[in-house]
C-alpha cells in the first residue's frame, strides 16, 4: 500500500507497506527516514531531534546529498550537503508489484532557488 500522507505543518511524505517492508520517504529531498522489514527491527537511525520542518534537513535517515558532501569548499554560506535535500522533489511513478514489492520514481530539477547556488543543468532520479 503506498499512502500520500501531511503533517499538521504541511509537511509531506510517502508511507509504503508492502508483504516485505514499510517505509517512509519524505517527498523533501526524498529522503528515506524509515525502513524496516517484516518481523525485523527498523533498519535506520532517526534522532530524537529529526525536525520535520520545510527547509530544514532531517536527522538521520538516508539523505541525497547533491552536488557536494559537507561544506562547500568555495562558500561556507552555502547548504551543508548541497541543496537536494532541501528541495521538494517531485512524485513520477509509485508502482506495486507483482512481487510484493514496491517502486518509487521522485525527480528534482533545476529552479529558482537551486539555480541561486548552482547554475548548472541537471535531473536527479531517486
Amino acid at each position: 500500500m503506498i499512502t500520500h500522507k501531511e503533517l499538521d505543518n504541511g509537511y509531506k511524505y510517502i508511507e509504503i507497506e508492502n508483504s516485505h517492508a514499510e517505509a517512509k520517504i519524505a517527498l523533501q529531498g526524498a529522503h528515506l527516514f524509515h525502513y524496516q522489514a517484516k518481523g525485523k527491527k527498523p533498519l535506520l537511525w532517526l534522532s530524537e531531534l529529526a525536525h520535520f520542518e520545510e527547509g530544514k534537513a532531517i536527522r538521520g535517515g538516508v539523505p541525497i546529498c547533491f552536488p557536494w558532501f559537507g561544506p562547500n569548499q568555495y562558500n561556507a554560506d552555502l547548504p551543508q550537503h548541497g541543496f537536494a535535500r532541501n528541495q521538494l522533489w517531485k512524485l513520477m511513478s509509485a508502482q506495486e508489484l507483482a512481487d510484493g514489492s514496491t517502486h518509487l520514481q521522485l525527480i528534482l530539477t533545476p529552479n529558482k532557488e537551486t539555480r541561486a547556488v548552482w547554475d548548472s543543468s541537471f535531473v536527479l532520479m531517486f
